[in-house]
Order: C-alpha cells, then sequence, then structure tokens
C-alpha cells in the first residue's frame, strides 16, 4: 500500500492536508500514549491541487480500572480477610497481572484471579481478583494490590486495610448494643448499634460499622 507523503497542518482546524499524492488507497495509523492505535484507509481521488483532507480519527481509551466495595476488612487473629477486587480492561486485549508487594512478619496473602489468567478482551472485558488476607498480630495492616500489564502500560492499585482485633481485651464490644444513658470511656466498638442518650468518650481506638441512633425528645 503507497505511504503518504508528510502531512501538512492548517494553522486553525486540527486536520492534516497530505500533499503531493498519487491516485490510489492509503492507510493512515494513528497513535496516542494511554489510546489503542487505529488504523483507516483513505481513497486519495485525482483532485485539481494535489491535497486531501483526512477527517478526524477517534481513539478508544487504553486501560484498566480496579474497584471493591470495601477495602477494610475485619477479622480475629489467624482468621481469613477476603477482598474482592473488580477488574475492567478498556481498549486492547491484555493479560494482567497481580503484584503484591513485600508483606510484614506474620501477615500472609494469597490471590486468586477469574478468568485464570486474567486475560481480558472486548468479549470479556471484567475479571475479578479474591484476595485472602491472614495476619497473627493484632493492629490494622494496610495493603497494596496493583493490577498491571507492562507492555501496555496499564497499571491501577488499591489500598485495602486489615483490621485484627483483639476480642478478649477489657472494654471491647463486638456486634452488641450500648443503650440510652449508658458511658462508654476508652473502649473499642465494632458491629455496635449505639443507642440516643449514650455518651462515648475516652480514647476511642476504632468504630466500625457501627450505628448511631439519635433519640428525638
Amino acid at each position: 500500500m503507497p505511504r503518504l507523503a508528510p502531512p501538512l497542518w492548517r494553522p486553525t482546524i486540527q486536520e492534516p492536508i497530505f500533499a503531493l499524492l498519487y491516485p490510489a488507497i492509503y492507510e493512515i495509523n494513528v497513535t496516542k500514549t494511554g489510546y489503542s492505535n487505529h488504523s483507516i484507509n483513505v481513497n486519495a481521488p485525482v483532485i485539481s491541487n494535489g491535497t486531501i483532507t483526512v477527517l478526524p480519527v477517534f481513539l478508544v481509551p487504553n486501560t484498566v480500572t480496579v474497584t471493591t466495595k470495601g477495602t477494610i476488612g475485619i477479622a480475629g487473629p489467624g482468621q481469613n480477610v477476603s477482598f474482592n477486587l473488580t477488574v475492567i480492561n478498556s481498549g486492547d486485549n491484555a493479560t494482567f497481572n497481580v503484584e503484591i508487594p513485600d508483606i510484614n512478619p506474620g501477615m500472609i496473602v494469597t490471590n486468586a484471579t477469574y478468568p485464570s489468567p486474567l486475560l481480558l478482551n472486548r468479549t470479556i472485558a471484567s475479571g475479578y481478583v479474591v484476595v485472602e488476607v491472614n495476619n497473627s498480630n493484632y493492629g490494622v495492616w494496610p495493603i497494596t494490590i496493583t493490577i498491571s500489564n507492562s507492555s501496555q502500560s496499564k497499571i491501577e492499585s488499591v489500598t485495602l486495610a486489615t483490621i485484627i482485633r483483639n476480642s478478649s481485651e477489657n472494654y471491647t464490644n463486638i456486634n452488641s448494643a450500648v443503650d440510652a444513658n449508658s458511658t462508654v470511656i476508652d473502649a473499642t466498638i465494632m458491629n455496635t448499634t449505639v443507642e440516643g442518650g449514650a455518651i462515648i468518650s475516652g480514647n476511642m481506638t476504632l468504630i466500625m460499622d457501627t450505628n448511631v441512633v439519635v433519640k428525638i425528645p
């Protein structure tokens, strides 16, 4: 297929004008970082001034996005915390890697992808990654999961936090209720309903999935 002569650009309209064309069908390849490449065929007929204007070429973003319904999980020591990540591919077909950085001692992280390998295309544009985190140490343990395809420079990361609770610690309320006119000081509250009129004060280390009910006179 003939090659096009170098393009000339109109100063006010961002459309290339190719000069010195012979009558033929020309192939134009358009590339831009972050977008899928696109090719079009242009019919260059015989015209009086020897030029032809090419219409705009529309490109599709070539990216990956990662979403999750929740980035915080709670469990006891030695229990698994599961995170479900949704991976959505746009543009060219791509096989993605799941990258997990160095983790803290006592933490075990595994993952499974659906499909496996994580090959996404225009027919199957979305996939899933199930991340399992296990830790024997109390505390809050963040971890960053990266989904990437290096050859296409597609990359997206999400940071997850695993909370390992100590349910035997004094002043810990889990899946319980704090009644009206009660007082809670220096406590950890998880999955708890706090009724109107209750007093919550002191060094509250965590309030997670807790319903606070306001009492209306």
